[in-house]
């Protein structure tokens, strides 16, 4: 798997989550007294911050970290790539 399709299934995850959540609240506002939904919302929105950040942690941000990882240590024997070159005194 390739870093872009990692980064692409991480958005997803954030945005099946995020829609998910306003259709949860948007049907509970209509189907719920305003008191319990003023508490149940926060309560919908911590439930999905949680379990998102777990599944899209494991599933794209390890992969990902790893990645990055393995590029800065094949990438630490090479001469400095700066475009300018290495400075001079």
């Amino acid at each position: 798997m390739g870093f872009r399709r990692a980064e692409r299934r991480f958005t997803g995850m954030w945005g099946v989550g995020f829609v998910g959540e306003s259709a949860v609240r948007g049907v509970g506002a209509y189907l719920l007294p305003v008191d319990v939904m003023v508490w149940l919302g926060t309560v919908v929105m911590c439930g999905v911050l949680g379990v998102t950040f777990v599944v899209s942690g494991a599933l794209a941000a390890g992969p990902m970290a790893r990645m990055v990882g393995r590029e800065a240590c094949a990438g630490e024997g090479e001469a400095d790539s700066s475009p300018a070159g290495p400075t001079q005194r």
